[in-house]
Parts: structure tokens; sequence; C-alpha cells
């Protein structure tokens, strides 16, 4: 069920994006920006400061809005779709984690070339988690097991280049807090475009 919803969530962004790729032109002061993302996670690890484990590869979905100060300053907010990935131990057992983190932006844009442009970009917000696991694995950890459902603070920043106004690339860590001693990072690599209502 998760995976076909994905599928849809997926589906649904890229024809909305696509839909509206003329509407796409240069930043203005005002100007609303809806950026649409869909990126591999990669170097996932899941656990806390004294013991961390890998956590396999997935992607992730993500929208977001923007205003636009001026030229390079903007800010907005975003929500991002992690489908279900898992951490396995033959030993122990499993451990799968999901959420849908909520989080305000801002982004920094600076010209390099007429058609491109580098920005950077910082993020704040509530990660809404879930996580089914056996519970020897939280005693791999050395805590007491979180609920099945949790909420935490998510934060990151990123760096990534925007082709013509329009298209982007991306290169973002994560930082998701499930429960008070235990978190999961990722670093993802996105792709994305970006249109102007």
């Amino acid at each position: 069920m998760k995976k076909f919803f994905s599928i849809v969530l997926s589906a649904s962004l890229m024809i909305l994006l696509v839909g509206n790729i003329a509407m796409a032109k240069g930043k203005s002061d005002g100007e609303i920006t809806l950026v649409g993302k869909m990126g591999m996670d990669l170097m996932g690890k899941i656990g806390n400061k004294d013991n961390s484990r890998e956590i396999e590869n997935s992607f992730s979905v993500a929208g977001e809005g923007l205003y636009n100060i001026n030229s390079k300053l903007a800010i907005g907010a975003g929500v991002e779709y992690q489908p279900e990935r898992e951490m396995a131990d033959f030993v122990l057992g499993h451990l799968k984690y999901s959420a849908i983190p909520v989080y305000g932006l801002v982004k920094y844009t600076l010209p390099v070339e007429r058609e491109f442009e580098l920005f950077f970009t910082g993020k704040i917000g509530c990660n809404f988690s879930t996580v089914k696991a056996t519970s020897s694995i939280f005693d791999l950890f050395g805590i007491d097991s979180p609920k099945e459902n949790n909420n935490g603070v998510c934060f990151g920043g990123g760096v990534g280049f925007v082709y013509d106004k329009m298209f982007l690339v991306e290169l973002n860590y994560s930082l998701y807090n499930i429960d008070e001693d235990f978190c999961y990072s990722k670093l993802t690599l996105a792709g994305g475009i970006n249109f102007s209502l």
C-alpha cells in the first residue's frame, strides 16, 4: 500500500509540474515559486551518538513553496515523503522507518553564469515518523523502545544548481529526531523543477 501511495504521489507531482512548465520564468520580488523534487537518499544512518547503523538507500519526494523577497533571498515551507526503509541485522532482527517531515526553509541564490545559478538552503521543522522494530534492536542502541509513531525536530542544509531558471540539482544533508536520543540522518541527491505563479 505504501509503495502504491508513493507511486501515485510521484506521478501526480510530475504531471502537475510538467503541466505548468510553461509558467516558469525569472524570479522577481514578491514572486512565488513552487518546487517539486525527487531524490535518492544515500548514506543513511539510524541510532544515537554512541551507536549507529546503516539503513538501506531509498528515495524521497518533496514539494516546496518559496516567496522571493528579492532576486537572491527566498523563504518558504515544504513537505517531504520518505517511504519505508529498513535496517536489518540477521542476529537481532529488523527495524523499519518511514517519515513525513514538514519544514520551513530559507534559500539564498547566487548567479554563476548566464543560465546557471548556485543556491544554498537551510531548513528546520517537525518530523512525523513511524518506527517498527524488534525490541532487541533497541537494546543494541541502549535505549527504551520508542513509540511507533513519533514527532521530533528535523533540520538540514544543502547546495545546488538551477539551470535556465527551471531545472535543479541539489545535494543536501538532513537529520531527523525520532525520539529523545534516537535519530535518522541521510544525504540526498535530488533533481527537480521550479515554476512560478
